[in-house]
């Protein structure tokens, strides 16, 4: 039997700071090899371990870089120790890593040290993996990279991996590995066409916590894709331009699941927008509420989808909280993140979903490369005046393939070989901003952060 471990690297457990994330898109993986004769364990290591103290609130995230880039290297750190544990232990024929763009460097460095331990075939997947293969598989530490989707080509993989005579990469779709020098590519294996076909995540397979731990905690993925070009955003260039849905009937299948097998108590619509497709969202929350399936829920949407007929729909079947990507109170940085909304329009959805006794959560950014410091400044004003529950605020971070990622590249913020370690969604450091100083920035983003933790209640 083969073993085969997944891994989402501890990121912010190494900034020290919670996450309450489940990685779905490894139990998604997980609950596709679920056919063919492998044992498959997801080891979360942003999960904090027993006795270990997270911290939360945008204040202590703010500067916490340096603890990451600290421990890059510390193999005494809780997660270092856990991940090893598991390697020793398990023993995996094959690691997958899920590697986001911050994670990229320590992605790295978990891979060497499993390359200095094990004999492992050591796979790289998700976002950066998609939108860098080449780079990410010239990597020594690095035997191949999934690119795009992978349910299909990770079993194709896993079989090629067992062959008698030996692998031939060449047979799995999807993927970018080295010969010799050269890297080569793999013709990409066409989306899912029906996600209804795709088995439901495989929380069992789950290192920790086990089931009992999960019942606040579920997410359900509605649908794949965006049909929107938020010019900061990947989206697009993930799902290669597609917006597909899951039908009404195998989300509540799901969620009646969920209830019945792990008790869930409280669910996280996990989409871009739960709204892209309003006819779906409907058809959904009705059928909660017909079989008896009601549970406080949340969702995020887009501005311009919140309409009063909508929101007392979904209130009835336990709609509790909207996320909205409001991002600036500057209309023309709103212009240029190609949102399609004002601030006004903004200030009446906030107080539509209020109105109707749900909780609105703002989500904000700064740093944008054209941004000054009046703009920052505005959206500052605009966390003021909303009656909004919550609000996140992130320091702007350019992803490959985005607009604003060769914006940056223009202006000369971003030089031809990249510093991954530079990017951290809380930290100033992260600056690609070019009409602040960075001193200056660092303080603006520590004021954002101080008014984002008094809107949450922690200052």
């Amino acid at each position: 039997m083969a073993k085969i471990l997944l891994v989402s690297p501890p990121y912010q457990r190494l900034r020290g700071m919670a996450s309450n994330e489940l990685p779905l898109g490894l139990l998604y993986l997980a609950a596709a090899l679920g056919d063919l004769d492998a044992e498959v364990k997801v080891l979360n290591l942003e999960e904090a371990g027993e006795g270990e103290h997270l911290l939360s609130g945008y204040v202590n995230a703010f500067n916490r870089h340096r603890s990451y880039l600290d421990g890059l290297h510390d193999l005494a750190h809780p997660a270092w120790v856990e991940y090893l544990e598991v390697l020793e232990s398990f023993q995996p024929e094959m690691i997958g890593f899920s590697v986001m763009t911050p994670s990229y460097p320590l992605a790295l460095q978990m891979a060497r040290e499993a390359r200095a331990r094990t004999g492992s075939f050591i796979l790289f997947g998700g976002p950066h993996a998609t939108l860098c293969p080449g780079e990410v598989a010239a990597e020594p530490s690095v035997d191949a990279v999934m690119i795009g989707e992978g349910e299909i080509a990770l079993k194709a993989l896993v079989n090629a991996l067992r062959s008698p005579s030996g692998p031939d990469l060449r047979s799995v779709p999807s993927l970018a590995y080295r010969d010799g020098e050269r890297v080569h590519f793999t013709p990409l294996e066409p989306l899912v066409p029906d996600l209804d076909a795709l088995p439901f995540p495989e929380y069992r397979s789950l290192h920790r916590p086990g089931p009992a731990h999960l019942a606040s905690r579920f997410g359900v993925v509605t649908g794949r894709g965006c049909p929107y070009r938020c010019t900061f955003c990947v989206d697009h260039r993930l799902w290669r331009d597609s917006s597909r849905f899951r039908s009404p009937e195998n989300v509540l299948e799901e969620i009646a699941f969920l209830r019945a097998d792990f008790g869930m108590e409280r669910l996280f619509f996990q989409q871009d927008s739960f709204l892209n497709n309003r006819q779906t969202a409907r058809a959904i929350a009705r059928g909660m509420v017909d079989r008896g399936l009601a549970v406080p829920w949340w969702c995020a949407a887009r501005i311009d989808q919140i309409e009063e007929e909508l929101l007392t729909e979904l209130k009835d079947s336990g709609l509790d909280a909207i996320i909205l990507g409001i991002e600036s109170g500057s209309p023309r940085i709103l212009e240029i993140m190609g949102k399609r909304i004002t601030p006004e329009d903004t200030a009446r959805a906030v107080h539509l979903i209020k109105k109707h006794g749900i909780r609105a959560l703002g989500f904000f950014m700064a740093g944008i490369p054209d941004e000054t410091e009046e703009d920052l400044r505005m959206t500052m004003d605009l966390i003021r005046r909303l009656p909004l529950d919550y609000a996140s605020l992130s320091v702007f971070t350019p992803l490959p393939g985005s607009i604003l990622f060769q914006r940056c590249r223009e202006l000369g913020l971003l030089q031809e070989k990249v510093d991954w370690s530079r990017f951290d969604y809380q930290s100033p450091e992260n600056r690609f901003c070019a009409n602040i100083e960075p001193a200056r920035f660092s303080e603006l983003v520590r004021e954002a952060s101080e008014l984002v933790d008094r809107v949450n209640g922690g200052g």
